[in-house]
């Protein structure tokens, strides 16, 4: 491929180095990352390399700690947890969360729905032009010698 040449030249020139997701010329074995199922596919999910547990982790065991130790601090405290939150307040927060929640789905929902209709008409338009095209080719390319003429 050509593009490869000028996309390791841009790379070289500009002194970076940039994981495109087409890898001109690149074997699969170095794109990609080699996994080995195991017995029951638990070796996939625990391993660290290509997996999303770790960064999941990260903002799973702080928010857990937190909990346990603000559980544990209304165990042991005089005042229970719950008597410092207002329900009232609690309630209008969940609301107005539900509202934009709700508002930005159906808005993404619109937008999708919009970009499919646009493909199928696109795609639709496309076929069109093909069949046009192939009339066409049908049309001007006959072998009778009679229209050849024409």
């Amino acid at each position: 491929f050509p593009y490869t040449t000028l996309f390791r030249s841009i790379q070289s020139f500009c002194g970076i180095q940039v994981r495109s997701r087409f890898c001109f010329g690149e074997p699969a074995s170095v794109i990609m990352i080699p996994y080995s199922a195991g017995k029951w596919q638990l070796s996939v999910i625990l391993q660290y390399k290509g997996s999303v547990f770790p960064r999941a982790m990260a903002f799973a065991i702080p928010a857990t700690i937190m909990a346990a130790l603000l559980h544990w601090g209304s165990k042991v405290s005089e005042m229970p947890l719950h008597d410092l939150f207002d329900a009232t307040a609690s309630g209008q927060i969940w609301a107005g969360y539900n509202f934009a929640l709700s508002f930005l789905l159906v808005f993404r929902t619109q937008n999708a729905y919009g970009r499919y209709w646009e493909g199928g008409l696109l795609l639709a338009r496309t076929s069109g032009q093909w069949r046009s095209a192939i009339s066409s080719c049908f049309a001007f390319c006959d072998p009778d010698p009679v229209k050849s003429a024409e």
